[in-house]
């Protein structure tokens, strides 16, 4: 077992987003634990506007922070403490961070052959 404080978790820094639109757009992790299949972790990104493209599913939840996350078909996603998200494998968004967010993220992991 294996609990933290997540919104007060300390994390290290994990370097810029990529296909930054506009702001510094950087951020940092806590990988807290990974199992045979998935990877469970809080990550913080701040502010700006950047493009990502999902290559497998993800789950997530605001800790802390604001913004929004447009899929790719223009459905805004609006992201305040509290709102769970899942995104589907091939989905493409557009995230804005408004004030420095903060999730918990389940992801997950290709086994090793």
């Amino acid at each position: 077992m294996y609990s933290i404080q997540g919104i007060t978790a300390e994390l290290k820094a994990a370097g810029t987003e990529q296909n930054v639109i506009s702001g510094e757009c950087k951020n940092s992790l806590l990988e807290m634990a990974q199992s045979p299949h998935m990877a469970f972790g809080i990550w913080e990104g701040t502010r700006g506007t950047w493009r990502s493209t999902w290559e497998s599913w993800e789950f997530f939840t605001v800790l802390s922070g604001s913004g929004t996350l447009t899929d790719g078909e223009g459905h805004v996603h609006e992201l305040v403490a509290g709102a769970s998200v899942w995104i589907a494998e091939g989905s493409t968004g557009v995230w804005k961070v408004e004030k420095t967010l903060r999730k918990s993220y389940v992801i997950p992991v290709e086994e090793s052959k």
